[in-house]
């Protein structure tokens, strides 16, 4: 139930164009330098798992957008994967992630056989180590399957952002509302301990009554085809 109502939550940020958005802003950054590109993508897809969704629904989410990026980009589809499924993975162990609080759950019964203590602490802990490793790996694969070539084809790697990726439109209040959300939903967890979940249903609650989305669509977006994702839901 932890992962349906945030994935429910993001859902609805992808439906009603938040999540677009955040992720044009996020490419602006880098002023028509190709080149940072895709560490941009990678760390926005970390930042967007470690927020709450957990990995399967950020991919996901996200996915399309960052397809349709790299052949704008001219990059290719199995690079941009390694980036956007390497992040969402890295940054899966997020203590306010339902991936991450389970995991955190099943070490701290297995607290006492290991010798350890679990707190906060610790649980970042565990999050840091999986995303430096994973960073490391997925960029190693990265450069070798063809990023490496890609960057260095982009020679000055000067392009009109404009081109790239077009300014958007200023939000609209019901994307102010979700982004509020969202800092409203790591707040309460990460500070007042509340539970992800029910936080996240609360949420998605407000989004229903006051029409924040697409409700119908936002739940048809969900990754109801995913064996991995309902097994975490349960």
């Amino acid at each position: 139930m932890t992962l349906m109502g945030v994935t429910f939550m993001f859902s609805c940020a992808q439906v009603n164009g938040t999540m677009e958005k955040i992720t044009s802003h996020a490419v602006r950054l880098a002023k028509g330098n190709t080149a940072l590109i895709p560490l941009i993508i990678y760390f926005l897809i970390a930042a967007i798992t470690t927020a709450g969704p957990g990995n399967i629904p950020t991919v996901v989410l996200m996915a399309p957008v960052c397809m349709a990026l790299a052949d704008r980009i001219g990059l290719s589809a199995f690079a941009m994967t390694l980036l956007v499924v390497g992040a969402a993975d890295g940054a899966a162990f997020s203590p306010i992630a339902p991936t991450g609080i389970i995991t955190n759950n099943i070490v701290e019964k297995m607290s006492g056989e290991l010798g350890i203590t679990m707190t906060t602490s610790f649980a970042w802990t565990i999050y840091a180590w999986s995303f430096i490793a994973q960073t490391l790996i997925n960029f190693g694969g990265f450069f070798i399957f063809g990023g490496w070539k890609w960057m260095r084809a982009q020679k000055s790697g000067k392009v009109s952002i404009d081109d790239l990726a077009p300014k958007p439109d200023p939000m609209n209040p019901r994307q102010w509302v979700t982004v509020a959300a969202i800092v409203v939903l790591i707040v309460m967890v990460l500070f007042f301990g509340w539970d992800v979940g029910m936080t996240a249903f609360f949420l998605g609650a407000i989004f229903i009554v006051f029409t924040i989305a697409d409700d119908e669509q936002a739940v048809k977006n969900m990754p109801w085809g995913s064996s991995s994702w309902w097994a975490e839901c349960r």
